[in-house]
């Protein structure tokens, strides 16, 4: 059988692919160099042409996977289609939804403490990329008047920050999704905007 030459780019691509669903689905420690190469029926010589390691791919799945869920978040802020508390609703939900796998045992091993320079890293890496199209979004309601925000990046960075802490800080009530609704993140924005809650519910 002749042998498919691909670019270099797509045949990384293709290793990351591949990487991803097995990492998904069994965990990053049940997942094998072997077991990806063989899923794209390529040598393991050419996988560590692109990755020196398994520690390696798998930094680059968790970036990759970083960006998707950035994308998602951005996307969500920038639909204008959406009211202000559908936005703060859906967001709300990506959050608890990080990985396109629900219930992947990949969650559960990201928060062990081999991997938390990596989540860390990764969750900074997602707060500075929406903190942007937040402070549009800030900047919009304060021309319109919904909003008293003097510095809308300086407010913006305030607030992904500050959820960043609750998800991220040691107290496990944040972490449960009953505690951090939408009308509890309403209710904090509205003393940070300085409007009250209806005013936000109904933009």
């Amino acid at each position: 059988m002749t042998r498919i030459s691909k670019n270099p780019e797509e045949r990384k691509e293709e290793i990351l692919d591949a990487a991803m669903e097995l990492f998904l689905t069994r965990g990053y420690e049940k997942t094998s160099v072997s077991d990806i190469v063989r899923r794209i029926n390529v040598a393991q010589g050419l996988f560590y042409y692109y990755f020196k390691s398994k520690e390696e791919v798998f930094r680059a799945v968790m970036e990759r996977l970083a960006r998707q869920f950035s994308e998602r978040i951005i996307a969500i802020i920038r639909d204008d289609s959406l009211t202000f508390r559908s936005r703060i609703e859906k967001v709300v939900d990506t959050m608890y939804h990080v990985l396109p796998v629900s219930e992947s045992i990949l969650m559960d091993e990201i928060h062990q403490e081999e991997f938390r320079a990596i989540h860390y890293r990764l969750a900074f890496q997602i707060a500075g990329e929406v903190i942007g199209p937040i402070a549009e979004l800030l900047a919009t309601l304060r021309e319109r008047g919904l909003a008293r925000v003097k510095d809308p990046k300086l407010t913006a960075s305030f607030l992904v920050f500050g959820v960043f802490g609750l998800v991220h800080g040691e107290d496990d009530l944040v972490h449960d999704k009953k505690n951090l609704t939408t009308d509890t993140l309403l209710d904090m924005l509205s003393g940070l905007l300085g409007v009250s809650p209806e005013v936000l519910k109904n933009i």
